[in-house]
């Protein structure tokens, strides 16, 4: 079993974040906090919050 860092999509500390594809990450935030997962797990720290303010993976990645 893989030992994840948990995050919930809404979460106070970033539930009311707009999403740059429109929206807020607690209603659409899904794939943004399950990369956070990841990421924390291959040793990127990142949390919904981040991700959702790198640009990287909007424009370079088209990952979210």
């Amino acid at each position: 079993m893989l030992n994840l860092t948990l995050f919930s999509q809404r979460d106070p500390k970033w539930a009311k974040d707009k999403m740059a594809g429109g929206g807020e990450l607690e209603d659409f935030g899904c794939t943004v906090t399950c990369l956070s997962s990841i990421s924390t797990y291959y040793g990127l720290p990142q949390n919904p919050k981040t991700i959702n303010k790198t640009d990287i993976y909007y424009r370079k990645t088209n990952l979210v």
